[in-house]
C-alpha cells in the first residue's frame, strides 16, 4: 500500500520510517514491554560533516542508509527478551550502538541484524554474550547461530 511505501505505520506512536532511520538509526525502540523492532534490513553508511538542530540536538543535515540482506541471528532462549547491541562508529566519527530486542518465542529466537562486527546477545536473566557476525553473513542473508 502507500503507506507501506511512505514507511508510515498503522500502529498508533510509531514514528514513520524517515523518522525512525533518522533519530533512532534505524534501531529499536524499547519502551518497558513494547518494543518496535529495528529496521532491520537499514543500515547507515554515510552522514553529512553538516549539521542542522533537531529535536533540540544538532544532527548530520543528510544520512545514507543502504538496504542489505541482513544476518539472521539464531538460538535458543528462555521466556523473556532477547537483546543484540554492537557499537556503531560512522564515518564522520559519531558513536552509537544499534540494539534490537525480540521477545522468546517457544525457546527460540531469530532476527535479522544489518551491521558486521562483535555483537552483544543478551537474554533474559544471563550475561552479554559476543558473537561475531561477518560482512559476508550480512550482505548474504547468512544464518549465524547463537551458542
Amino acid at each position: 500500500s502507500h503507506r507501506q511505501l511512505l514507511g508510515l505505520s498503522e500502529e498508533p506512536g510509531v514514528p514513520p520510517l524517515y523518522g525512525r532511520l533518522f533519530d533512532t538509526n534505524g534501531a529499536a525502540i524499547v519502551d518497558g514491554q513494547r518494543i518496535v523492532s529495528a529496521l532491520r534490513h537499514f543500515r547507515l553508511v554515510h552522514e553529512s560533516p553538516l549539521t542542522l538542530p533537531r529535536r533540540g540536538q544538532e544532527r548530520p543535515a543528510m544520512r545514507v542508509f543502504e538496504r542489505v540482506r541482513g544476518a539472521l541471528l539464531t538460538g535458543s532462549c528462555v521466556d523473556g527478551l532477547v537483546q543484540v547491541k554492537t557499537p556503531i562508529t560512522t564515518d564522520q566519527g559519531n558513536t552509537f550502538d544499534y540494539v534490537d530486542a525480540q521477545p522468546c518465542a517457544d525457546g527460540q529466537f531469530a532476527l535479522r541484524f544489518p551491521y558486521a562486527g562483535v555483537v552483544l546477545v543478551k537474554g533474559p536473566g544471563s550475561a552479554p554474550s559476543p558473537l561475531t557476525v561477518r560482512e559476508e553473513d550480512v550482505m548474504g542473508g547468512q544464518t549465524v547461530p547463537v551458542p
